[in-house]
């Protein structure tokens, strides 16, 4: 089954030639909401969410000449979501701030270097409010502006800071380990990716570039192998591939030796834990091809295809973000489409599965009762397609002596969220000590999960020819988790 499916009105008209798009909580809703940059029509678009994922859109705001990327965060510390474009044919920055109820009103454009593209937001000074970068792609340089906590903004010293050959989409993180933030910036005509370390004031220092494949593009930053400093991902527009570079922890990085195969001119990369097991997984858009390529993590850094992979979405997609937009609690996806001027939203199928003893009692012989069953309930978070889960049995107890061993596969319809498996107890009279029964998940159908087991829950009765159950516990293993019904008191 695939992992990602079109969301209900998927894609949502947007302005003329949409590059990137960004998502937040724009009207305070409580939801993910979404805006496109839109390079003919200089505005950008502002797509509402009702909460199941569906998109209205509300009054498109005025840009600067020709916007690029669009980046969101809350610039003037009044607790709502701002946002900002940078403007390539106006070698400017627009700032726009939001009334509360995602109506946007002008904060502003900023001067920065010729032909900006690339934009990020991030503390860059360490004063608590968001600064920006954008990268000049004709002028080889970052401009890196600085925020005084009310959206207005000045050139940090030194700015602006060399970086290589037609730089093109910036990514932040503390790759040097010293808690400020860093950037990382795509060089389209070096075949590499700039890295420049800052002091802690918001000026920058280069350190050595790292290579990349055939014209790099998008970028994104995370720690993909698991070691706990930040990785970098960059799509390789020329090559049709992904390139993962490993952080030795100091801010030096190290292509890994396997490159992801995607579809035709990968042009935007995000990551985020697609499939719930804990670690970043990958999605590039292909402005060739039309669709998004979706990469898991093994938790290591090894990458496979999720199931599906690539997906389509509208006609050259450009920017891609990653967002729970039918808060069912796993991450959705979507994409800016710059040749049918729209918005696409794949809504994620993979479900979470977890499990819990249901039953507090039940009683085997007699007095006080016969036999009796257990009962555990499977629930998944995600319901949109029919899947079964695999399970097996193990504790204490005896299977085919002191309990009926079921079927090992619960099964889920099209919207059921919930399947109890019942476990028939043997009745007998004979006085043992207390047993457990355990039920484990395992192999969950396609690209879903098995969630971790919460913290063991002690049962409190001890009654005299039953069996008493508690809370899911168990040891979480990478392939899956359980639920034990105990103790019982006797037979």
């Amino acid at each position: 089954m695939a992992m990602f499916r079109n969301g209900t009105g998927s894609p949502f008209p947007v302005g003329t030639n949409p590059v990137s798009n960004a998502t937040a909580d724009l009207d305070g809703d409580g939801d993910l909401d979404i805006l496109t940059s839109n390079y003919i029509s200089d505005n950008a678009s502002v797509l509402l969410n009702n909460g199941a994922g569906v998109f209205v859109a509300a009054a498109p705001v005025a840009v600067g000449n020709g916007p690029r990327e669009i980046e969101a965060g809350d610039l003037d510390g009044d607790g709502d979501i701002d946002f900002i474009t940078s403007n390539y044919s106006g070698n400017s920055v627009s700032v726009r701030l939001n009334d509360g109820h995602g109506a946007f009103s002008s904060g502003g454009d900023v001067a920065v270097g010729n032909t900006p593209r690339g934009l990020a937001l991030g503390d860059l000074d360490g004063d608590g409010d968001l600064d920006f970068v954008a990268a000049n792609y004709n002028a080889n340089t970052v401009s890196v502006m600085l925020n005084n906590g009310h959206a207005a903004f000045a050139a940090a010293a030194g700015s602006p800071f060399a970086v290589g050959t037609r730089p093109v989409a910036i990514a932040l993180g503390d790759f040097d380990g010293d808690h400020d933030v860093d950037m990382a910036v795509t060089n389209n005509s070096n075949n590499n990716v700039s890295i420049l370390l800052n002091n802690g004031h918001g000026s920058f220092v280069a350190a050595a570039p790292a290579a990349t494949g055939v014209g790099p593009r998008g970028i994104a930053s995370g720690d993909m192998d698991g070691d706990g400093d930040i990785d970098l991902v960059v799509d390789n527009f020329g090559a049709n591939t992904i390139s993962i570079l490993l952080n030795n922890g100091a801010g030096v990085f190290t292509a890994a030796p396997t490159v992801l195969a995607t579809a035709n001119n990968p042009y935007a990369v995000t990551v985020g834990d697609l499939d719930g097991d804990g670690d970043l997984d990958i999605a590039a858009t292909n402005s060739g091809s039309s669709s998004v390529s979706v990469f898991l993590n093994d938790g290591h850094g090894a990458f496979t295809a999720a199931n599906g992979s690539p997906f389509a979405v509208g006609v050259s997609p450009g920017g891609v973000v990653m967002g729970d937009f039918d808060r069912d609690g796993d991450l959705d996806l979507s994409t800016a489409n710059f040749g049918s001027n729209t918005a696409s939203i794949l809504i994620n199928t993979a479900a979470r599965y977890s499990v819990t003893a249901t039953t507090s009692k039940t009683f085997e012989g007699t007095p006080p009762g016969a036999g009796g069953e257990l009962v555990f309930t499977v629930h998944r978070n995600a319901t949109s397609e029919a899947e079964s889960v695999i399970y097996v049995m193990s504790g204490t107890a005896t299977a085919g002596v002191d309990y009926v061993l079921p079927s090992s596969i619960v099964s889920f319809a099209v919207g059921q969220a919930n399947a109890e498996i019942h476990i028939a107890v043997t009745a007998d009279t004979l006085p043992e000590p207390n047993e457990t029964v355990t039920v484990t998940l395992t192999d969950p159908a396609g690209d879903s999960t098995i969630n971790p087991a919460p913290p063991a829950r002690p049962a409190r009765s001890s009654t005299t020819n039953c069996l008493t159950t508690s809370t899911a516990t168990a040891t979480p293993t990478s392939c899956g988790r359980t639920s034990t019904a105990r103790p019982r008191s006797g037979r």
